[in-house]
């Protein structure tokens, strides 16, 4: 018997399929370019986030990586979709290279469209829409309004079960035996003593051996992934396998020790560790602008995305030119996001 409850269980179902599917106009064979192709019964009890955006459109090409990530996280939980659409004339060969050049791996599809949404200015757009298929949001996808926004629609769809904080490794696994450990396995946080407890209940061989079994192999699962996505940033991205191995480090301390000699080097290289902190402060600028709500609170957050631009201007260093371009993406993204006005 079973010890482990992924969401989905068929009480969970059911619930879901009480509730009304998203209408999209468009999700057919016919309108399919790349990604996974999706049915309109697998949207019952999601959220759902679909962007819309043209092959050549800069602002569009600089959010898909971001739409990607955003993906990857929903998938994790068990309960959102992620859906782009092609708004322009239609181009298969050149959206499926745009798609794998910017790793955004999310069922893309030709001008699909919602009954009853609001018109879209432009392109790129994002629209938000709960598991009862009403939407919730709708503007430019670099805003961390959009974020926020799908996963508080993810949160409140049926079949709520994973772990807050262990997600990222865990997925939408969802303990009953080793809830209290699995709490415990959250990226950023020495983790390694709940690895032994995992060890010590499958050493058992009780009811719950089973359970911690399938958790240990998806920490497993998640290392291995740390380890690629390192090797992989180092190639272009240096201040992001920074911040990457740093986070492994702290979490995995006595697997990952190969890292050691990485972070003290790519800390010592000044632009690197420049790079690096203009991320972290684009993190806090994204939580700090999903919670603005006045005009004085935007006008600090554009300037200090713009502050950010210049000195980002200012590195020209041939080596780390790819690294430099995704960061200035990043914050052009957020400054155009905020070019909106707050809330009154």
């Amino acid at each position: 018997m079973p010890t482990l409850k992924p969401l989905g269980t068929a009480l969970l179902l059911l619930i879901a399929g009480a509730l009304h599917a998203l209408t999209i106009n468009g999700l057919t064979d016919a309108n399919h370019i790349c990604g996974n192709k999706i049915k309109p019964a697998d949207l019952n009890g999601k959220a759902v986030a679909i962007e819309h955006f043209g092959v050549t459109c800069p602002p569009c090409i600089a959010s898909l990586p971001h739409l990607g990530k955003v993906a990857e996280r929903a998938a994790k939980t068990g309960k959102g979709i992620v859906i782009a659409s092609h708004a322009w004339s239609r181009s298969d060969e050149a959206i499926k290279e745009l798609m794998k050049r910017t790793k955004c791996d999310v069922p893309t599809y030709q001008r699909l469209s919602v009954p009853n949404d609001p018109k879209m200015d432009g392109v790129p757009t994002a629209f938000v829409y709960g598991a009862d298929g009403n939407l919730v949001w709708s503007g430019h996808p670099a805003s961390p309004a959009f974020e926020l926004n799908f996963f508080k629609a993810i949160a409140k769809a049926p079949g709520s079960g994973s772990i807050p904080g262990a997600a990222d490794i865990l997925g939408s696994l969802t303990p009953e035996h080793c809830k209290g450990i699995a709490k415990r396995l959250i990226p950023g946080r020495n983790i390694e003593p709940a690895l032994m407890q995992l060890k010590s209940r499958i050493a058992r061989g009780d009811e719950a051996a089973t359970e911690a079994r399938t958790l240990l192999d998806a920490v497993n699962a998640w290392t291995e992934k740390q380890k690629a996505d390192i090797a992989e940033q180092l190639k272009k991205h240096p201040s992001k396998a920074l911040d990457t191995a740093r986070t492994f480090i702290k979490t995995m301390p006595s697997q990952s020790l190969e890292f050691n000699d990485v972070v003290k080097k790519l800390a010592a290289d000044a632009e690197v560790r420049a790079l690096s902190l203009s991320r972290a402060a684009l993190d806090r600028a994204k939580t700090a602008a999903a919670k603005t709500k006045t005009a004085a609170a935007l006008k600090r957050l554009r300037f200090s995305a713009k502050s950010q631009l210049t000195k980002l201007e200012q590195m020209t260093s041939a080596r780390y030119a790819d690294d430099v371009a995704e960061v200035k993406a990043l914050w052009q993204a957020l400054l155009n996001s905020l070019s909106e006005e707050p809330e009154k």
